[in-house]
C-alpha cells in the first residue's frame, strides 16, 4: 500500500481531491508543494579539513532536472551554505531530489547535503484535510499554480496508541482496525533493505534520492579497501586526487593522456617510445639536460636571446645587444659573413687572406706600426706604416680589364706615383675678394659680371698645394695683399683658356710658385 502520493495540479485550484493514501489520523499526513525546482538545500554534515574558499559552486546531479545553482563558503575547514540554503537558481524539471556534491572544494572529507524539491506546508495555516482515509480532500488557503506538484506523505505517529483497551470495555471493529492499521502503516513506512524503498534523505554514510544511493565523502577509507583494486572499466574522478606514492602506468603501446573536457589532447606520453607531446607552454624553473636533439619548430627564447623566432634562420634578441663570448677566447666563423651594419673592432685585427672592401672608414684613437687611422688629433691625417719599419708600402688597383696597376709606392716617407696626379677641379666664386679652397684646383668665377679681384685666400696647411685657373670668359686679377705673395704686385688670369697660377702654403702665407699666361 502506498505511503505517499504525488498529484500534478492543472489550473489554479484551492481544493484538491482524490487523496488515496490511507491514514489513521489526518495529523499523520504531511503535505508538500513543489514545481520541479530545488527549493532548498539542507547541510547534513559540515565536514572537516577543507581548504578555505568563497562562493564555491555546489554540484547537482540526477533527479531528472537541470540548472540548479548554489554556492558555499569554507572557513576553518568546514562548509557553510550561502543564501541560507536557498538556491540562487532553483533549476527546473526535477522529478526527484538531485544528489548534492562538493567537487569544487578540496582537501577535506565528510561534507554532506540534501536537496529538497518540495516545500512542506503547515496544517491549518496552509491547508486542511477532510473526507475519509483513502479518499481525502485537501483545501488550501491560497490557490495553487498550474503545474504544481502536491506530495502527500504519510508519517504515522506511534508515540501514542490509537486506542487503549481497558478491562471490561467494549471493543469495536473500527477501534481494532485503527489499532492494527497504526502498526501496519508504520511498518510500511519503515525502510525495506531488500529494495530501494528507503525514504529520501541522509542515512548516515549514504544519501538516498529515489533509486540513487550516494556514499558520503570520506566514508571509504584505505582501511576499507583491499591492497590492490582492479577496475575493468573507466575510473571517473570529479574532484582533486592526491597520490601519496609513485604512480606507475604500465603496458605496451599505451598512451598516458591529459585532455580537456571536449576531448582535446593537451599532454600525452607514449609508453612504448617515451615520446611526449605538450600542447601548451612547458615551464621549467630548474636546470634541464637534453641528451638528444631538440626540435623547436616554432623557435626558442632563452631570456632575451631568440633563436628562430623572428626568422627561421635568425638569432637575435628581444631587447639589448647580442654577445658571443667563448671560454677559450676564440669565436670561429666557418662560412662567409655578411655584416649589414657597422663592424667595430677594439683590438688588433689580423687578416691572413685577401680582403675586399667596398667602402672603408677607419677611426682609431692613435697610430702605431701597421695601423691605418687618424692621429688622434682630429685633423684627419692618415698614417700608413710598414710593421717591419722598412721596405715599401704599395697601393695598387685594377684596370677595366682586371689587370693590376700600380698607383704609388711609399718608401721611407718618399712617395713615388706610377700614374698621373690629377687634382679635382671645383668652380669657386670670389666673395668680397676672398676664396676658401675646398680642393687643390679651384676654377675662379667673378662674384658678379666677368671680372673680379682676388685679395685673400683662406688659411691652409703648411705644404698645401693650390692651383688657380679661371672660367674661360672671366678675367681675374690677383693682388699681393693679405696672405697672398706674388713675384710682382699683381698677376692676371685673362679671359682666355690656359692661364693658371700655382701656390704653396708656407708660414701662414700663400706663396706663388708659377704663373702661366696664354696670351
Amino acid at each position: 500500500m502506498a505511503t505517499e502520493q504525488t498529484i500534478t495540479i492543472s489550473g489554479t485550484p484551492t481544493v484538491v481531491s482524490g487523496v488515496t493514501v490511507p491514514y489513521v489520523n489526518t495529523s499523520d499526513l504531511e503535505i508538500y508543494v513543489g514545481q520541479g525546482k530545488v527549493e532548498k538545500v539542507v547541510l547534513n554534515n559540515a565536514g572537516a579539513g577543507y581548504a578555505d574558499a568563497t562562493n564555491a559552486a555546489l554540484e547537482f546531479s540526477g533527479g531528472g532536472g537541470s540548472s540548479a545553482a548554489l554556492t558555499v563558503d569554507v572557513a576553518d575547514g568546514q562548509v557553510s551554505l550561502d543564501n541560507a540554503g536557498v538556491p540562487t537558481n532553483k533549476g527546473s524539471g526535477y522529478t526527484t531530489a538531485p544528489i548534492v556534491g562538493f567537487g569544487n572544494i578540496s582537501g577535506g572529507t565528510a561534507a554532506a547535503a540534501t536537496a529538497e524539491i518540495f516545500t512542506k506546508k503547515t496544517v491549518t495555516t496552509d491547508y486542511s484535510v477532510s473526507g475519509t482515509s483513502g479518499s481525502a480532500t485537501l483545501t488550501f488557503t491560497s490557490a495553487l499554480s498550474n503545474g504544481d506538484k502536491v506530495l502527500v506523505k504519510r508519517v504515522t505517529d506511534v508515540t501514542t496508541a490509537a486506542n487503549t483497551f481497558n478491562a471490561g470495555s467494549a471493543i469495536t471493529a473500527a477501534d481494532l482496525n485503527n489499532s492494527f492499521n497504526q502498526l501496519r502503516y508504520k511498518a510500511e513506512e519503515l525502510p525495506n533493505v531488500t529494495s530501494t524503498a528507503l525514504t529520501n534523505g541522509d542515512k548516515g554514510e549514504i544519501s538516498v534520492s529515489g533509486d540513487t544511493w550516494t556514499i558520503d565523502n570520506g566514508v571509504v577509507t584505505s582501511a576499507k579497501l583491499d591492497t590492490n583494486i582492479d577496475i575493468a572499466g573507466t575510473l571517473d574522478v570529479t574532484s582533486n586526487s592526491v597520490f601519496d606514492a609513485n604512480v606507475n602506468i604500465k603496458g605496451d603501446n599505451k598512451t598516458f593522456t591529459i585532455e580537456k573536457a571536449d576531448g582535446t589532447d593537451k599532454f600525452t606520453v607514449a609508453s612504448q617510445t617515451g615520446n611526449t607531446t605538450v600542447a601548451g607552454t612547458l615551464g621549467v624553473t630548474g636546470a634541464t639536460t637534453l641528451t638528444g636533439a631538440l626540435d623547436a619548430n616554432g623557435g626558442a627564447s632563452i631570456d632575451n636571446i631568440q633563436i628562430g623566432v623572428t626568422g627561421d634562420n635568425e638569432i637575435d634578441t628581444s631587447s639589448g645587444n647580442l654577445t658571443i663570448d667563448s671560454a677559450g677566447g676564440t669565436v670561429a666563423i666557418d662560412d662567409n659573413a655578411t655584416i649589414s651594419g657597422t663592424l667595430g673592432v677594439t683590438g688588433a685585427t689580423t687578416m691572413s687572406g685577401a680582403a675586399t672592401v667596398d667602402s672603408l672608414n677607419i677611426n682609431t684613437s692613435g697610430i702605431g706600426q701597421g695601423d691605418i687611422g687618424s692621429n688622434g688629433g682630429g685633423d684627419a691625417v692618415w698614417g700608413m706604416y710598414n710593421t717591419s719599419n722598412s721596405g715599401t708600402i704599395s697601393i695598387n688597383c685594377k684596370d677595366s680589364g682586371g689587370s693590376n696597376k700600380p698607383v704609388l709606392d711609399i718608401t721611407h716617407g718618399i712617395i713615388t706615383f706610377h700614374s698621373p696626379v690629377i687634382f679635382k677641379s671645383v668652380t669657386t666664386v670670389i666673395s668680397s675678394g676672398s676664396i676658401t679652397p675646398t680642393t687643390s684646383h679651384c676654377v675662379l668665377q667673378s662674384e658678379s659680371g666677368t671680372s673680379d679681384t682676388l685679395t685673400n685666400i683662406a688659411a691652409g696647411t703648411d705644404g698645401q698645394w693650390l692651383v688657380l685657373t679661371n672660367l674661360s670668359n672671366h678675367s681675374i686679377t690677383i693682388n699681393e695683399t693679405g696672405n697672398i705673395r706674388l713675384e710682382g704686385s699683381s698677376t692676371t688670369l685673362n679671359n682666355v683658356s690656359g692661364d693658371c697660377s700655382s701656390f704653396i702654403y708656407i708660414n701662414s702665407l700663400w706663396c706663388q710658385v708659377s704663373q702661366q699666361e696664354n696670351n
